[in-house]
């Protein structure tokens, strides 16, 4: 959990590419105007960014919102695990015999 103030700066360092959706056509438009990183992105206007990603508004509002830290996908809870490798299991670190 990060508090809200916190949001914009923990993003700054994360690679734009590594963001969900953004790998491809999209990290390449950026990498190609120098930037990689979503520090480089936050402060863009949308007439910017829409520039940047060759006239698609929409997804230059979306990126926005993602580099400033405001996503509006549902958030889903998550089930038990379904194989046998979703669960942890720890080795034996002392032996108090």
């Amino acid at each position: 959990m990060v508090a809200v103030r916190y949001i914009k700066e923990a993003l700054q360092k994360i690679e734009i590419s590594k963001i969900r959706f953004c790998g491809g056509k999209v990290a390449e438009a950026f990498e190609a105007q120098g930037m990689t990183k979503v520090g480089e992105i936050q402060d863009k206007s949308l007439s910017e960014l829409t520039f940047m990603l060759h006239g698609d508004e929409s997804k230059a509002k979306w990126l926005s919102n993602i580099a400033n830290g405001i996503c509006f996908e549902d958030v889903a809870e998550k089930g038990p695990p379904t194989t046998a490798t979703g669960i942890k299991t720890f080795n034996q670190t002392h032996d108090f015999s």
